[in-house]
Protein backbone atom coordinates (compact mmCIF):
# COMPACT_ATOMS: atom_id res chain seq x y z
CA UNK A 1 0.00 0.00 0.00
CA UNK A 2 1.10 3.65 -0.49
CA UNK A 3 0.46 6.65 1.83
CA UNK A 4 -2.75 7.40 2.41
CA UNK A 5 -5.13 9.95 0.94
CA UNK A 6 -5.11 13.89 1.65
CA UNK A 7 -7.68 16.19 1.17
CA UNK A 8 -7.48 19.94 0.27
CA UNK A 9 -11.35 20.83 1.10
CA UNK A 10 -10.82 24.11 -0.57
CA UNK A 11 -9.81 23.31 -3.81
CA UNK A 12 -12.03 20.08 -3.80
CA UNK A 13 -8.43 18.32 -4.58
CA UNK A 14 -6.71 15.28 -3.11
CA UNK A 15 -2.88 14.86 -2.41
CA UNK A 16 -0.89 11.76 -2.69
CA UNK A 17 2.14 12.11 -1.13
CA UNK A 18 5.29 9.60 -1.22
CA UNK A 19 4.46 7.85 -4.50
CA UNK A 20 7.06 6.70 -6.19
CA UNK A 21 5.95 5.32 -9.41
CA UNK A 22 4.85 8.66 -11.21
CA UNK A 23 6.20 7.69 -13.97
CA UNK A 24 3.25 5.06 -14.58
CA UNK A 25 0.86 7.77 -14.63
CA UNK A 26 2.78 11.07 -16.03
CA UNK A 27 0.97 11.64 -19.32
CA UNK A 28 -2.03 10.27 -18.19
CA UNK A 29 -5.08 13.51 -17.41
CA UNK A 30 -7.22 10.95 -15.72
CA UNK A 31 -6.12 8.30 -13.39
CA UNK A 32 -7.81 5.22 -11.88
CA UNK A 33 -7.61 5.46 -7.62
CA UNK A 34 -7.69 1.95 -5.89
CA UNK A 35 -8.18 2.95 -2.33
CA UNK A 36 -9.25 0.69 1.11
CA UNK A 37 -12.65 2.35 2.55
CA UNK A 38 -11.05 1.32 6.03
CA UNK A 39 -14.65 2.82 7.87
CA UNK A 40 -16.76 1.04 5.81
CA UNK A 41 -19.39 -1.42 6.98
CA UNK A 42 -18.40 -5.42 6.14
CA UNK A 43 -20.51 -7.35 7.97
CA UNK A 44 -24.43 -6.93 6.09
CA UNK A 45 -25.06 -10.15 4.21
CA UNK A 46 -28.45 -9.46 3.89
CA UNK A 47 -30.21 -6.08 3.36
CA UNK A 48 -33.67 -4.77 2.93
CA UNK A 49 -34.43 -2.56 -0.03
CA UNK A 50 -35.94 1.01 0.61
CA UNK A 51 -38.26 0.76 -2.54
CA UNK A 52 -39.75 -2.87 -1.32
CA UNK A 53 -38.81 -3.22 2.25
CA UNK A 54 -37.52 -6.81 1.02
CA UNK A 55 -34.46 -8.62 2.37
CA UNK A 56 -32.30 -9.87 -0.12
CA UNK A 57 -28.88 -10.41 -0.54
CA UNK A 58 -26.18 -7.46 -0.48
CA UNK A 59 -25.12 -8.33 -4.08
CA UNK A 60 -29.26 -8.36 -5.17
CA UNK A 61 -29.24 -5.02 -4.55
CA UNK A 62 -27.93 -1.48 -5.42
CA UNK A 63 -26.76 -0.46 -1.68
CA UNK A 64 -23.43 1.58 -1.52
CA UNK A 65 -22.70 -0.96 1.81
CA UNK A 66 -20.77 -3.96 0.65
CA UNK A 67 -18.78 -6.08 1.96
CA UNK A 68 -15.25 -5.47 -0.31
CA UNK A 69 -13.98 -2.63 0.94
CA UNK A 70 -11.97 -1.90 -1.81
CA UNK A 71 -13.11 1.19 -3.80
CA UNK A 72 -12.00 2.43 -7.32
CA UNK A 73 -12.97 6.05 -8.87
CA UNK A 74 -11.50 7.34 -12.12
CA UNK A 75 -10.06 11.54 -11.67
CA UNK A 76 -8.71 13.97 -13.31
CA UNK A 77 -4.62 14.29 -12.75
CA UNK A 78 -3.84 17.87 -12.40
CA UNK A 79 -0.12 17.88 -11.59
CA UNK A 80 2.64 16.11 -10.50
CA UNK A 81 5.48 17.10 -8.14
CA UNK A 82 8.14 15.03 -6.96
CA UNK A 83 6.55 11.90 -5.24
CA UNK A 84 3.10 13.85 -4.92
CA UNK A 85 0.56 13.51 -6.91
CA UNK A 86 -2.71 16.07 -7.05
CA UNK A 87 -5.89 14.57 -8.63
CA UNK A 88 -9.61 15.90 -8.54
CA UNK A 89 -12.81 14.04 -8.23
CA UNK A 90 -11.96 11.85 -5.69
CA UNK A 91 -14.50 11.89 -2.45
CA UNK A 92 -13.44 9.89 0.49
CA UNK A 93 -12.49 10.44 4.14
CA UNK A 94 -9.16 12.27 5.09
CA UNK A 95 -6.72 9.17 6.01
CA UNK A 96 -8.49 6.90 3.76
CA UNK A 97 -5.66 4.10 2.74
CA UNK A 98 -4.63 4.16 -1.01
CA UNK A 99 -3.90 0.20 -2.75
CA UNK A 100 -2.51 1.66 -6.01
CA UNK A 101 -2.60 4.34 -9.10
CA UNK A 102 -3.19 3.51 -12.14
CA UNK A 103 -3.13 5.24 -15.49
CA UNK A 104 -7.14 5.13 -17.15
CA UNK A 105 -7.03 2.96 -20.53
CA UNK A 106 -9.83 4.09 -22.58
CA UNK A 107 -10.94 1.92 -25.66
CA UNK A 108 -10.51 2.68 -29.23
CA UNK A 109 -14.14 3.86 -29.43
CA UNK A 110 -13.94 6.45 -26.58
Amino acid sequence: MHDSLGWAPERGEEMFHNYTETKAVAGHPRIKVLYWMHRARRDLVLQSSLSSMQTSGTFGLRSSVRPNPIASSIVQLIAIDGTSLQVRGLACLDGTPLIDLKPEHTTASD
